[in-house]
């Protein structure tokens, strides 16, 4: 028997197991777009519970937009960019213009992710027990490293040393960060921030 013959044997002797694999797929991808749907939904929520799949579905629409705006900001910058380079059309200020319509877009833009992300992850801190406000210490910290790294680089001069200290320092923060707000499970009881998050 061919392998394309025995697959098809094995696909309809185990029907039930294909069903119950499809129906998984299903319930998989429905939770999922239902999280992409409560990042927009709750971007202004500072208050409550979110799951992990909230945050995997969040972390991957702010990548999917920032490629987008890449892709968009590239698509339109070249051919400006290449008229300027030829003097053909733009004048200095039209292209001051240009940059300033991009850089306070990118602003707009930057900013509401920030915002939207910033209180999914406190609803990340909250499902897992803590107060959304350690957030701030998870993030004020590895500043403080930075601050402190420039001052002895500045003062003493060991810029290798700091540099490399001070990398590792915030390479650890963010990583426990991540590891936090990615793939601790949240309580399964009702907590002082509300109940077990459902999709």
């Amino acid at each position: 028997m061919t392998c394309p013959g025995f697959f098809v044997i094995m696909v309809f002797e185990n029907i039930k197991e294909t069903r119950i694999f499809m129906n998984v797929i299903t319930n998989f991808i429905g939770k999922f777009f239902k999280a992409c749907l409560l990042y927009f939904k709750r971007g202004f929520d500072f208050r409550g519970r979110s799951c992990r799949m909230e945050m995997w579905a969040g972390s991957l629409i702010v990548f999917l937009l920032v490629l987008f705006y890449i892709f968009v900001l590239s698509a339109v910058s070249l051919p400006v960019l290449i008229t300027y380079a030829n003097n053909a059309a733009l004048s200095a200020a039209q292209m001051q213009n240009y940059i300033y319509f991009v850089s306070v877009f990118s602003i707009i833009l930057g900013f509401g992710v920030l915002l939207f992300s910033t209180s999914l992850a406190v609803r990340r801190f909250h499902d897992m027990g803590y107060s959304g406000l350690q957030l701030l210490w998870y993030l004020f910290i590895p500043m403080l490293f930075c601050l402190i790294g420039y001052g002895v680089v500045y003062f003493i001069g060991a810029i290798n040393a700091v540099i490399t200290i001070v990398g590792f320092l915030i390479l650890f923060f963010v990583l426990y960060l991540y590891y936090l707000l990615f793939y601790c499970h949240g309580g399964t009881y009702r907590n002082a921030w509300g109940d077990v998050p459902k999709l």
